[in-house]
């Protein structure tokens, strides 16, 4: 068993031999010229990412369109966020908001902090030009999707920081964990503000920080869960094919353009209206299991009292927020499950007319 490193070493933390191994396998099937970190989980690797940054009391522009934990990080981080509308084709943060934006002398922006949807690999490049025209760092929420093979994205072009979600409910998922992806330099400064802020230098000062390290038993799951990843994506994108060719042939149903590098979490269709969603959803219940995923949006959904601001009506997100919803992907299937799945759904827009 790979954990049996942990106890002969006799070290189950603080960075230790199976963290180093995992955080640098990992970073080096992401891009092999840059870096890793692995992290508890994903909302403390963004968390630690924005403190290397320095949000704290700084604007951080975000997508009303994301999970809660991308939000709760720039709290966390001492930031004030700014929710933004999104493209309504891509579902990623709208780029001309965000120029509007840093041209704003209003607002003090120290980061971008845009999410890419359902495990999909959204070119973000003119989103990154934008903010790098202006000084602004871009920190990716990447959550589900995290690549299947080597070499995908081109940091020299990219985000400062590419972010990965190892949660349950994810494709690479090991229960809990997250994984920073970066330069060198920029993953010491993670690495420093993951540790409680601890400066390296044999002192016990420290700046902001918090505590966001995994542990040698995270790093054993990543180790073994690493072997079977590539295949089990490959399997996925076999499997959405039926729903492909299901909801091509229902026009009051619209798929998301997504590439083939697509992780697919989960596979989100979009309807015309909600009340066709919730009876879609209801019929098919005792047979699938759907999620409403990003569903309510940060401002509909968001009740604490954190200073939060929100630009513009945002009606790109809360209408599609609203209308779209995740079916499940299953990487063990029989061809015969496959014919009454599609059957299922089928049956269900029939009873929708």
């Amino acid at each position: 068993m790979i954990v049996k490193t942990a106890y002969t070493n006799g070290i189950f933390s603080n960075s230790a031999e199976l963290h180093a191994k995992a955080s640098k396998t990992l970073a080096q099937h992401v891009n092999p010229k840059f870096f890793g970190y692995l992290a508890s989980n994903n909302t403390m690797a963004l968390t630690s990412c924005l403190i290397s940054i320095g949000v704290r009391r700084k604007h951080v522009l975000l997508s009303n369109f994301t999970f809660p934990a991308t939000l709760d990080a720039i709290i966390l981080a001492g930031g004030i966020p700014i929710v933004c509308d999104i493209n309504p084709d891509t579902l990623v943060i709208e780029t001309k908001d965000v120029e509007n934006l840093l041209n704003n002398s209003k607002y003090e922006i120290a980061a971008v902090l845009p999410t890419r949807v359902f495990g999909f690999v959204t070119d973000l490049s003119d989103l990154i030009s934008t903010c790098n025209a202006s000084g602004v760092e871009v920190v990716v929420d990447a959550a589900a999707s995290l690549p299947s093979r080597s070499g995908l994205w081109d940091f020299d072009k990219n985000a400062k920081f590419e972010i990965f979600s190892l949660h349950a409910t994810k494709v690479f998922g090991i229960g809990e964990g997250g994984l920073v992806i970066g330069d060198s330099e920029s993953i010491e400064k993670v690495r420093q503000a993951s540790n409680f802020g601890f400066v390296n230098d044999g002192t016990f000062q420290f700046r902001d920080g918090l505590n966001a390290k995994a542990d040698e038993f995270t790093a054993a799951r990543v180790l073994a869960r690493y072997e079977d990843y590539a295949d089990d994506v490959s399997i996925r994108r076999e499997f959405v094919q039926i729903y492909k060719e299901v909801f091509s042939k229902i026009p009051e149903i619209r798929m998301i353009e997504e590439g083939f590098d697509a992780i697919y979490s989960y596979f989100p269709i979009i309807f015309e209206r909600e009340d066709q969603l919730l009876d879609f959803q209801k019929i098919i219940a005792p047979f699938i299991m759907s999620r409403r995923y990003y569903f309510p949006s940060i401002k509909s959904g968001y009740s604490g009292d954190a200073e939060i601001i929100f630009e513009g009506n945002l009606e790109n997100s809360e209408s599609i927020t609203k209308r779209i919803l995740c079916l499940p992907v299953y990487v063990s299937c029989t061809d015969e499950v496959k014919i009454e799945i599609k059957t299922l759904i089928m049956n269900a827009f029939e009873k929708l007319k």
